[in-house]
């Protein structure tokens, strides 16, 4: 009697881990989504028109007032880029003298400024030669 009862509450114990983990599965990949969903062309106004609730005879104002700025958010990251490339360029240059062969190689990786905790998580394991 006492195996039968202990045998229920460890399957009862591991049906709500299993539950709760692909839950938080897939709450993380929604919000992951969500996420880069922002980055695709209209994201934002998608994303300030839904969470706003806005009416429908105020949608299409506020719609282009948001496209104008979004299109300033664009340019902004992709200036950030470019500058945050620059700066890792001359950061490897610099670092060049000092590292051996196999090391710079880790550092060509575009992998290499992700950290290793993130590594295998939603986007960045689609890749299979990342370490």
């Amino acid at each position: 009697m006492k195996t039968k009862a202990t045998v229920i509450i460890i399957i009862t114990l591991l049906v709500g881990f299993a539950l709760g983990f692909f839950t938080h599965v897939l709450l993380m990949e929604n919000r992951l989504n969500d996420i880069s969903g922002l980055r695709k062309r209209g994201g934002i106004t998608r994303h300030f028109l839904n969470r706003l609730e806005v009416s429908d005879e105020k949608k299409d104002t506020i719609r282009t007032i948001i496209r104008q700025y979004e299109e300033k958010f664009k340019s902004h990251s992709e200036s950030s880029r470019a500058e945050m490339k620059y700066l890792m360029d001359s950061l490897k240059s610099e670092l060049q003298p000092f590292l051996t062969e196999e090391q710079l190689r880790i550092l060509d990786r575009p992998q290499f400024m992700i950290p290793k905790n993130y590594r295998n998580r939603g986007r960045f394991n689609q890749n299979p030669h990342m370490e």
